[in-house]
C-alpha cells in the first residue's frame, strides 16, 4: 500500500494512502446528525471567541455543533475539548471526530472529520466555516466522541390520515431498532410550523405481518402498527399539523424516545357549528322536530329558536322559540366544543299554514336577543322535507229561507282541522265578501264524506246542520256561506276556511 508523507506546521507526518486516510463507513444517526449540522454552518465567518449560531471560532463551532446536533456538552476551548471521549488513531478515522493541533494540554486548533478524507473547521481571522481535506493541514491527533454503535434504524409510513368530523383517524406503522428497549408508544400532533407539540395519544401498537416481511432486521418490526381514531381536541382546531410517531422507556412518553415524524401534513379545520335533525315527523296537523345543533358561539346567546325557511330561497317562514334539552352523546362526541352538552331540542308544534306546500329547510339558532332576531348563530339542517299543502273541500247541499229562519246542510274537511277543534258558519256579503253573520257550531259525523276524502283528516267529523234564526242586517242581501275550522274559541285567528259557491238571497222581510 502506498505511503506518503506530508509537511505540515514544521512536523513530518506519514500517512496511508487517501482511500484509507477514512475507512468509508455507514454513518450512525449521532454521526450524521453531527456531519449534517455542521455542514449547515459553512460559510459563517470566523470570529475569535464566538460560539454562534452567526459566526464561530474552532472551538467554538464544535461545542456549537455536537451540542445542537446530539446534546453533547464539549468545553469551551480546544485544550479542554480534547480530554473528552476516547483517543482514535488517525488511520481509522470516523465522522464526527474531533480533530487536534498542538501538543496534548495545549492545543491549538480543533475541527470536526466528516468522512472521505475531508473536514469542516473554523480556520482563522479573515476566513470563513469551510471543508479542508486533511492531506493539506493534517492534525496531531484525534478523539472520539461519538459512538460507534450502528445506527438507529428507523423506517414508517403513515398510510391514513383524515379528519371526519371531530374524529382525527390515523393509520399507518413505524419501526425501529430501538423499539425493543422501548415498550411505551405514543402518537402527537406537532405543529406543522413551529414542530411544537400540540398534542399525544398514548396507543396500543398492532401487528403487521407486511411490515416484518419487508423490514425483518428491524427488531419489533412485527408489532409496529397503529389504527386509531381521536376526538380531536380544541387546540389542534385551525392548525396544519405533522404526525410523529414516538417509542419510550417512559411510561408518560417523555424520555428516552426514538422518533418518527411523518411527512404529511394534514389540515385540521377549525371549530365550527355542527348539528343534526335526528327526527321530523307528521300526523295530524302537528309536527315533531328532535335533533341537536352546537356551537362554540352559544355562550352569551341564551335564546333559541327553530326557524322553517324555504328550501330554495331560504326565506323564513315561521318561526318558534324552543328550550334546549340536554344531550350527552353530543357531548362526548364534541367535548371541544362549548355548550355542547345543552344543544338538543325535542319539540312539538301545530304546523302553520305559512310552510304548507313548501319544501322547507329548519335552522336552529342561538341568539342573545329575546326574540331571536339578531345578534344569531344559525346552523340550518340538511333535510329538505317536503310540507303537504292545506287540502281542503266542502259542499252546501241545502240552503233554504223559511219565515225568520236560515236552514243550512253541509260539510267541509279540512287538513288543517286536527289543530283546529272550533268551528263556525258565517254568512258574507256575496259581492264585497264582508262579514255580515256567525254563527259557532258543532259538527256532525259524516261518514259518506271521508269514503271519498279518505286522506284528509277529520273528514268523518266534518258535517253540519243548522237552522239560525235571520239577523236583520241580512236582510235584503245576496250571501254566500262560509265554514271555518279555528283554533280560537271566539273563531278570530288560525283559522282554516272554504267559501260555498252558492248565492243565497235573503229577503227583505
Amino acid at each position: 500500500m502506498a505511503m506518503l508523507s506530508f509537511f505540515a506546521s514544521g512536523f513530518i507526518y506519514t500517512t496511508n494512502s487517501h482511500e484509507n486516510i477514512a475507512q468509508a463507513a455507514q454513518m450512525n444517526s449521532d454521526q450524521a446528525a453531527v456531519v449534517n449540522l455542521a455542514k449547515q454552518q459553512l460559510g459563517k465567518p470566523y470570529a475569535w471567541g464566538a460560539t454562534g449560531p452567526n459566526s464561530f471560532d474552532c472551538s467554538g463551532l464544535t461545542q456549537y455543533v455536537f451540542a445542537h446536533a446530539v446534546g453533547a456538552n464539549l468545553p469551551r476551548v480546544t485544550w479542554q475539548q480534547e480530554t473528552v471521549g476516547k483517543d482514535v488513531s488517525l488511520n481509522a478515522l470516523l465522522p464526527g471526530d474531533l480533530l487536534f493541533w498542538g501538543s496534548r494540554g495545549s492545543t491549538y486548533h480543533v475541527a470536526i472529520y466528516i468522512g472521505d478524507g475531508n473536514m469542516i473547521q473554523a480556520p482563522t481571522t479573515g476566513d470563513v466555516v469551510k471543508i479542508t481535506a486533511l492531506r493539506y493541514y493534517m492534525p496531531n491527533f484525534a478523539r472520539r466522541v461519538l459512538s460507534e454503535a450502528p445506527g438507529i434504524v428507523t423506517e414508517g409510513n403513515l398510510e391514513v390520515a383524515n379528519v371526519d368530523r371531530d374524529k382525527l383517524n390515523l393509520k399507518g406503522w413505524s419501526a425501529t431498532s430501538d423499539a425493543p428497549s422501548r415498550p411505551y408508544s405514543y402518537l402527537f400532533a406537532m405543529d406543522a410550523n413551529t414542530n411544537i407539540e400540540l398534542a399525544r395519544w398514548k396507543i396500543n401498537r398492532v401487528d403487521r405481518p407486511d411490515v416484518q416481511n419487508v423490514y425483518s432486521h428491524i427488531p419489533g418490526a412485527l408489532h409496529s402498527g397503529f389504527d386509531e381514531s381521536f376526538v380531536i381536541p380544541g387546540k389542534l382546531r385551525g392548525h396544519n399539523i405533522r404526525i410523529m410517531a414516538r417509542y419510550s422507556a417512559d411510561p408518560n412518553g417523555d424520555q428516552h424516545s426514538a422518533d418518527l415524524t411523518f411527512d404529511k401534513v394534514i389540515n385540521v379545520p377549525p371549530i365550527v357549528a355542527d348539528g343534526h335533525l335526528d327526527e321530523f315527523s307528521m300526523k295530524d296537523n302537528r309536527m315533531t322536530l328532535r335533533g341537536w345543533s352546537a356551537s362554540p358561539d352559544s355562550p352569551g346567546k341564551p335564546y333559541s329558536y327553530l326557524l322553517a325557511v324555504d328550501a330554495n330561497t331560504n326565506i323564513e317562514l315561521a318561526r318558534w322559540k324552543i328550550n334546549r334539552t340536554d344531550r350527552s352523546d353530543v357531548q362526548n362526541a364534541y367535548p371541544q366544543i362549548p355548550g355542547a352538552l345543552h344543544s338538543g331540542f325535542n319539540v312539538i308544534f301545530n304546523m302553520p299554514g305559512e310552510i304548507k306546500g313548501h319544501k322547507v329547510k329548519f335552522m336552529s339558532r342561538y341568539s342573545s336577543d329575546p326574540n331571536g332576531s339578531f345578534d344569531t348563530t344559525d346552523f340550518t339542517f340538511e333535510n329538505v322535507i317536503d310540507i303537504p299543502p292545506i287540502v281542503q273541500e266542502g259542499w252546501l247541499e241545502e240552503y233554504s229561507v223559511s219565515g225568520n229562519k236560515l236552514n243550512l246542510k253541509g260539510w267541509s274537511a279540512s287538513s288543517e282541522s286536527p289543530t283546529k277543534p272550533y268551528s263556525y258558519l258565517f254568512a258574507v256579503d256575496a259581492k264585497t265578501n264582508i262579514e255580515l253573520a256567525r254563527w259557532k257550531i258543532n259538527r256532525i259525523d259524516r261518514p259518506d264524506v271521508p269514503k271519498v276524502y279518505p286522506h284528509i283528516p277529520g273528514a268523518l267529523h266534518s258535517g253540519f246542520k243548522e237552522s239560525f234564526d235571520i239577523p236583520a242586517k241580512l236582510r235584503g242581501r245576496a250571501v254566500k256561506i262560509m265554514a271555518r275550522y279555528t283554533a280560537d274559541p271566539e273563531g278570530n285567528n288560525e283559522s282554516a276556511d272554504v267559501t260555498f259557491d252558492q248565492v243565497i238571497n235573503i229577503p227583505a222581510s
